[in-house]
Formats: structure tokens, C-alpha cells, sequence
């Protein structure tokens, strides 16, 4: 029997699943610029577009029941974090999209599908990667297919002007300036969120981005990513959280 869990529902224990098309990768689209005077055209970069996950299953016994069971879960507009039984060490994260599809056989016989769509198209690593400073450096052992987004996180050991996370190619997230004002203050707790792009102070949002910071991502395979800070002040021990990232 093929298991799918929605928001931590096994949808087996309701419906028997008899096909899931759900393809290797989203649609890939390739941007390409035109002119009327040459042969083909010029590649311009590539899109990673929606993913869709249709679902197609019978229902026996108390038909009625279960359908209206099948529905409170998928209920329009509620995000489902979606596992499958073959792929249980990553989940996906979609909406019901178009009809919850039904044909009544018999008054204890049913026959529908569904279809999920993921605009984010990616699948994510159940388990969350963490990684602490050594050496003041911080070394990713990214084994996905796809480049992640991390987040750090660290109690300042005494005040900064600033800091930067200086990645060997795409460049440095920098808060403050060397030669400023104390941006961070002794003991307060720092969280850096490259996904969402936020930093947070002492539980509260602040924008402390450097007119040259960058926000990056990791890619696949080891990246050592180097922590500075002001001169006098104590690099802090932070420590990094990510999650692996599949087609």
C-alpha cells in the first residue's frame, strides 16, 4: 500500500492510493532572447517552475464519511506538508489545487483524485543540519541537489560594532562598521535568517544590513564560511541551521 502523510495524516488509513504522479523534477524553463537577424537566440537564465502532485485513490465502506474526512484535510487554502512513503526523509509543502475529484461506483465504492500544487517546487530534508563554529570558520556539508539557505544564531560575548559571515565566492553579510556604534550589545541573542531575510536582536526585527551585504546560499558539496568581527571585539561561538534541499 503506498503511504502519503499530509500534516502528519497517513491518507492511507482513509483512502487506498492506487497512483501518484509526481515526475523527478518541476517543469524546467529555459529564458531565451530572440533576434529577428540570427539563428536562435541567446540563452538569458532558467526557472524553476510550480510543482503539481496528482493523487488518485478509491474508497470503500462508509464512502460519505471519509470524503468529508479526505476534505477537512486538504481544506482549500491551508498549507499541507506532504511525505511520502518512499521518500521519508523529505517533505514537500503545497495547497489543494482545482477539484477534489469523486465517481460513485457503488453506494461503498468511490474512485477521485486530487491535485497538490507546490509553488515552491522543491523537496526539504526532514532532519535539520547543525553546524557549530571551529576555528572561526563554519563548514557546511551540504549533501542535497540544491543550494540552501541557512540560519545563524549566537549570544554576543561582548559588544560589536560589527561582524560579517564572508563566504569564499559570493561575498560577506556584514551588520554594522568597524569604526561605529555598537549595533549588538553584550549578551544579546542574534538570529540571522538568510531565507527570510530578517535579522532579529534580542527577540526584536531589526534591518542592520551594510550598504555592500550580501545574502548567500550554499551550495551543494563543503563550503567553509569565515566569521569576523570589529577589532577588540570577541568573535561569538555561533552555530548554523539548515536543511538539505531535492528536486
Amino acid at each position: 500500500m503506498f503511504s502519503l502523510k499530509i500534516n502528519d495524516v497517513e491518507i492511507s488509513d482513509l483512502v487506498m492510493i492506487t497512483n501518484v504522479i509526481r515526475n523527478y523534477t518541476s517543469r524546467v524553463k529555459n529564458n531565451i532572447k530572440t533576434h529577428l537577424t540570427m539563428h536562435g537566440g541567446i540563452y538569458k537564465n532558467t526557472k524553476i517552475e510550480n510543482r503539481e502532485i496528482e493523487v488518485q485513490f478509491i474508497v470503500l465502506g462508509d464512502t460519505r464519511r471519509k470524503a468529508d474526512e479526505l476534505c477537512k484535510i486538504l481544506y482549500p487554502g491551508k498549507e499541507l506538508n506532504i511525505i511520502f512513503g518512499d521518500q521519508k526523509d523529505r517533505f514537500y509543502i503545497g495547497r489543494i489545487d482545482g477539484i477534489v475529484k469523486m465517481e460513485k461506483i457503488t453506494n461503498s465504492y468511490e474512485r477521485g483524485s486530487f491535485t497538490i500544487l507546490c509553488t515552491d517546487p522543491f523537496a526539504y530534508s526532514i532532519a535539520t543540519k547543525q553546524v557549530s563554529l571551529q576555528s572561526n570558520k563554519i563548514t557546511f556539508n551540504n549533501a542535497g541537489i540544491f543550494e540552501t539557505y541557512p540560519t545563524f544564531e549566537f549570544t554576543a560575548p561582548s559588544n560589536i560594532r560589527k561582524i560579517a559571515l564572508v563566504h569564499p565566492i559570493k561575498g560577506a553579510f556584514i551588520i554594522g562598521e568597524e569604526t561605529g556604534d555598537v549595533v549588538i550589545a553584550a549578551g544579546t541573542r542574534v538570529q540571522i535568517d538568510f531565507k527570510k531575510r530578517q535579522v532579529i536582536l534580542g527577540g526584536n526585527k531589526r534591518l542592520y544590513e551594510h550598504v555592500s551585504s550580501k545574502i548567500f546560499s550554499i551550495e551543494p558539496g563543503t563550503t567553509e564560511i569565515g566569521v569576523l568581527v570589529n577589532a577588540g571585539a570577541t568573535i561569538p561561538n555561533v552555530t548554523t541551521k539548515y536543511r538539505e534541499v531535492f528536486l
